[in-house]
């Protein structure tokens, strides 16, 4: 029984390991079949993918030459632009310091105007003091020499005479220093007049190149590579920057040492204005006095020469005196 069992299961076992081993035979058939189909796939899928990597490469190159490029142009326009800001904040600096300068000189000729106002005041008052003293001393000799004779006033006359003469030709050769002067002033006026349109002028121009320089800062922060714009903004900031080098070497502004001897040489002119304008005053004063003791001495006695020499000589030292003034203030 044991036996017949056995030569039973083992052809069955048989048929199952054969019918593996041909499941094993068609796999490997198939496998080696489908390998050279898997590696040509495989291929071309990787020539794919490096015609992919190189198509990317290339692109990348291409934008790193870009930004490059761009990196450039935006470090001229940069460069550019700080040096506007440089000359702009030189110009503040002008600016400044001639407005300075400017206020200074304002300040010293409102005290030059007010010291000459009062010694005009005191010229004038001593003027009016004189001239009453004069007046006095014209009555006392009236009374005293009123019964003398006439020829002594004959000689008189023409001594007062002379000294009109004398005096007239100072007080025309004043009267011309004093046109003189004021057609001096009149030109400086006019000059001051100018370079505050100049300063104002200036002062435009700065206003224009901030406004130039903010709007090419906001542009920049806008559009940072634009390579056309960028140029077009170089162009118009060197245009600019020419224009007021054509203004500033337009201007003939004296450098500093000249502005003060030109302001302290405008000082000293305008106080000789004053001072020539005092002397003729004075003159014109003497001038009426004098008339006054001509016709007093008309009238007057022989002994009238005497008191009429010592008058001149009195009326002569202030004339001196202010004479020697002038020359000083000269």
């Amino acid at each position: 029984m044991g036996n017949g069992a056995s030569s039973r299961v083992r052809p069955e076992f048989k048929n199952v390991a054969n019918a593996a081993s041909l499941k094993r035979e068609s796999i490997v058939s198939n496998i080696i079949s489908q390998t050279p189909r898997s590696n040509k796939d495989m291929l071309a899928k990787a020539r794919l993918t490096d015609m992919d990597i190189s198509a990317q490469k290339t692109g990348l190159e291409e934008q790193l030459k870009i930004l490059k490029n761009e990196r450039s142009s935006m470090d001229v326009f940069e460069g550019s632009v700080n040096d506007s800001d440089k000359y702009v904040q030189q110009l503040e600096a002008e600016v400044k310091e001639s407005q300075k300068h400017i206020t200074i000189l304002k300040q010293r000729n409102k005290r030059k105007v007010k010291k000459l106002q009062t010694e005009l005041v005191q010229a004038k008052q001593e003027a009016a003091l004189v001239a009453i003293e004069m007046k006095e001393k014209i009555r006392s000799i009236e009374e005293r020499h009123s019964t003398r004779g006439k020829e002594r006033s004959c000689h008189v006359q023409s001594e007062l005479s002379s000294d009109e003469k004398n005096r007239l030709c100072l007080i025309l050769e004043l009267s011309s220093q004093v046109s003189q002067q004021q057609s001096a002033i009149n030109r400086l006026e006019a000059a001051l007049e100018q370079k505050d349109v100049k300063l104002k002028e200036l002062e435009a121009a700065h206003a224009i190149l901030v406004h130039a320089a903010e709007c090419n800062k906001v542009s920049s922060s806008r559009q940072p590579g634009s390579g056309p714009s960028s140029e077009h903004r170089r162009t118009r900031l060197l245009e600019s920057n020419s224009s007021v080098d054509a203004m500033l070497s337009a201007e003939d502004k004296p450098p500093s040492g000249e502005i003060m001897e030109h302001n302290s040489a405008l000082g000293q002119k305008l106080m000789q204005g004053s001072a020539l304008k005092l002397s003729e005053n004075l003159g014109l004063e003497k001038m009426q006095s004098s008339e006054g003791m001509m016709k007093s001495h008309r009238t007057g006695s022989s002994t009238s020469t005497e008191s009429g020499v010592s008058m001149t000589v009195c009326e002569t030292e202030p004339q001196e005196d202010t004479n020697y003034e002038l020359r000083q203030t000269f």
